[in-house]
């Protein structure tokens, strides 16, 4: 009978000498609330990234594939956690015993904002929703437009890294008004977040003050891939 436990302890004992031959001094931390996660307590590991899972190290990851992998001590690891390199910012995306860790190489800090067409993000233990779906239907404002009233809207999650990127071939996003101009559609990947979950409406600011709308949110239990639309004033 394999004994996975084994192997991953070995496998992890491996990991962690190579990335002492190869590799440069990282934080890695792993948030428990939702404001300024890379402030969160953290630990010092040798760590490197490599663009394939075979750690060939041949080129860098490309402009567009975000995916890297981690060779390090992969003996306390979990989806959602941060490391700070000297490379870049990355989270842990996904992580299985005896395999390379995959992590998705950061290129901006963002902060969402609950709004009154969103609602709460907030989760309980068992990842359901405290407050219900967006039942809003119809003509909405994608471009933000009518922002100006942010009374009931809430910055719950500040200064999260994440990845932000041209959207998938054939996104489309439009805002239903007649003769409206199409707003500049894009892809967002963040972190899995302690017992929060990004919704359709809410809003994302980067690091530069340019303020997106999220139109479409797939989650799962490695993190959140989102399509938001740019904000035009």
């Amino acid at each position: 009978m394999v004994d996975q436990f084994l192997i991953q302890r070995r496998v992890a004992r491996g990991m962690a000498k190579a990335a002492q031959k190869v590799g440069a001094p990282a934080q890695i931390m792993r948030p428990t609330a939702l404001a300024a996660p890379l402030t969160t307590e953290s630990r010092c590991l040798m760590a490197d990234f490599s663009a394939s899972p075979d750690y060939a190290f041949r080129a860098p990851p490309l402009w567009d594939k975000p995916t890297t992998w981690a060779l390090m001590d992969t003996d306390d690891v979990r989806s959602g956690d941060i490391i700070v390199a000297a490379t870049g910012t990355y989270f842990v995306s996904r992580f299985e015993p005896w395999r390379p860790v995959s992590c998705v190489l950061t290129n901006s800090v963002v902060s969402l904002t609950e709004t009154a067409m969103s609602g709460s993000g907030v989760t309980t233990d068992d990842g359901s929703l405290t407050t219900g779906i967006c039942t809003v239907a119809g003509l909405q404002d994608p471009y933000g437009t009518s922002s100006s009233n942010t009374s009931g809207d809430t910055t719950s999650a500040t200064d999260w890294p994440a990845y932000i990127s041209q959207p998938k071939a054939g996104v489309m996003p439009q805002s239903g008004t007649s003769g409206a101009v199409k707003a500049a559609a894009y892809g967002l990947l963040l972190p899995l977040m302690p017992n929060y979950l990004p919704r359709p409406y809410m809003q994302v600011t980067d690091a530069h003050g340019i303020s997106y709308t999220i139109f479409g949110v797939t989650t799962s239990q490695y993190g959140s891939e989102c399509l938001m639309t740019v904000n035009q004033a």
